[in-house]
C-alpha cells in the first residue's frame, strides 16, 4: 500500500506560501523519529500556482489537501533540503496537474460569508473578497460594499428611454408631464416589491430624489435608477433587497436617508416639521436603534415639548441616537455640552422618570 502524506498550506503575503508537511506509513502514528513511521517532515516554500484538490473546511482556516503517493527517494541526511522538497512536490503536483483549486473557510468565516450574502444578496466570491479585505468584520465589510456600490459608475444615457417608459407606465393621465403623483407611486412600489409602510420607501425616495411624500419627478426617477444600474422593472425588483439591507447595515446610507427625510416629510408650506409627523417618521427610522429610549422620547415630546420640530433638532437627533445606543441610561450626557436645549430637557426628563438623576453640584458639596 502506498503511504499517505498530508499537507497544510497557509497563504502568506509574498509570492510563495509556507507548506508544512508530514508523511507516515498507513496505520502508523507519526512521531518525532524519522525511522519509526515518519518519511518526511519539514517546512518548505512552494509557488502559489500549485493546484490541489481540497478537503472540507480545515479547522485552522488554511489550505488543506491529501494525496496518496509513493515519495521519491530522498537523502536522509539532507531531508530538509528545499531542493529535495521541491522534487517531492513536483512529483505530487506536476505542472500539468488538473486538480481543482478551491478555497476552504473556518466555520466562523463561512458564517460571516452567509451573513454578508444575506445583507447584500451578492455572490459568494464577492462576499469573501470584501470580508478578507476587512479582516472578516461583517459590519465594516458590508459598509464598504454598499459604499463602493454607491460610488460605482452609472448607466449610460442610452438607458434613459427605457426608464422614461417605466415612469410613464405608472404616471396617471392627469399628472403633470414630468411628475408621478401619489396614485402612480402607490401602484409602482408594490410592483417592485416595496411595502408602502416599510423604511425601504425612504431609501428609495432618497435615491430617486423624491421632492415630497407620494411624488417622483421624471429626472429624479431616471437619474436615480441609472445610478443604481437598473433600467427595467426586473432589475429594480432585484435591487430592492440590497436597498432594504443597506438601510440597516450601511451607516452612510442610513445617515443620508435620515437627513433627507426631514425635507421629504415636511409640508412645503411650513418651515418646520409637525411633531406628530416627526414622531411617525422617527418610529420608522429607528426601527433597529434607539430602542431603549424611543418610548421615553415620544412621551417627552407629547407631554412636555408639544412643539413642531426644527431642522437643527432633527439633524442633532442622528448624533444623539448614536450616543444613546452606547449609553442607554444617558449617564455620560453633558448638559453643558453642545447639544440643543430640547435634548437637555429630554435627558432630565428621562433621568427623573427612570430614577437615574445625578446629584447637583450643591448636593455633592454638602454631602
Amino acid at each position: 500500500m502506498k503511504p499517505s502524506l498530508s499537507f497544510d498550506l497557509k497563504l502568506g503575503t509574498g509570492s510563495d506560501s509556507t507548506l508544512a508537511c508530514s508523511g507516515f506509513k498507513p496505520n502508523q502514528k507519526p512521531d518525532s523519529g524519522f525511522g519509526q513511521g515518519i518519511i518526511i517532515s519539514g517546512i518548505v516554500q512552494v509557488p502559489r500556482r500549485v493546484l490541489c484538490s481540497l478537503s472540507p473546511i480545515h479547522p485552522l482556516g488554511a489550505w488543506y489537501f491529501n494525496s496518496i503517493l509513493t515519495p521519491p527517494p530522498c537523502n536522509h541526511h539532507h531531508r530538509r533540503d528545499p531542493e529535495n522538497w521541491d522534487c517531492l512536490l513536483r512529483n505530487i503536483f506536476p505542472p500539468s496537474s488538473t486538480h481543482e483549486l478551491r478555497m476552504s473557510y473556518t466555520p466562523s468565516q463561512r458564517f460571516a460569508i452567509q451573513q454578508f450574502i444575506a445583507f447584500t444578496a451578492c455572490p459568494e466570491r464577492t462576499a469573501a473578497k470584501f470580508l478578507k479585505s476587512h479582516s472578516w468584520n461583517v459590519e465594516i465589510a458590508v459598509d464598504s460594499y454598499f459604499t463602493s456600490n454607491n460610488s460605482s459608475s452609472t448607466m449610460p444615457s442610452s438607458a434613459d428611454p427605457a426608464l422614461r417608459k417605466v415612469f410613464d407606465q405608472f404616471r396617471e393621465p392627469g399628472d403633470p408631464e414630468d411628475t408621478m403623483t401619489v396614485n402612480g407611486v402607490m401602484k409602482f412600489l408594490p410592483v417592485i416589491g416595496v411595502g408602502l409602510e416599510e423604511e425601504t420607501v425612504l431609501v428609495l425616495a432618497e435615491a430617486l430624489k423624491a421632492p415630497t411624500m407620494g411624488e417622483f419627478t421624471r429626472e429624479g426617477f431616471v437619474e436615480g435608477w441609472k445610478a443604481l444600474n437598473c433600467d427595467t422593472l426586473e432589475k429594480m425588483r432585484a435591487k430592492v433587497p440590497a436597498l432594504r439591507t443597506s438601510f440597516t447595515h450601511d451607516e452612510a446610507t442610513f445617515k443620508r436617508v435620515y437627513l433627507f427625510t426631514y425635507n421629504f416629510a415636511r409640508n412645503p408650506n411650513q418651515r418646520s416639521l409637525q411633531m406628530d409627523t416627526a414622531i411617525e417618521y422617527w418610529k420608522l427610522l429607528f426601527t433597529h436603534r434607539f430602542q431603549k429610549n424611543l418610548e421615553d422620547w415620544i412621551e417627552f415630546l407629547e407631554t412636555e415639548y408639544k412643539k413642531s420640530i426644527a431642522k437643527d433638532t432633527w439633524n442633532c437627533m442622528y448624533d444623539f441616537v448614536q450616543f444613546a445606543d452606547k449609553d442607554p441610561e444617558l449617564r455620560s450626557y453633558d448638559v453643558d455640552g453642545a447639544w440643543p436645549s430640547i435634548l437637555d430637557d429630554f435627558v432630565q426628563f428621562s433621568r427623573k422618570k427612570n430614577g437615574t438623576e445625578q446629584p447637583s453640584q450643591e448636593e455633592m458639596d454638602t454631602s
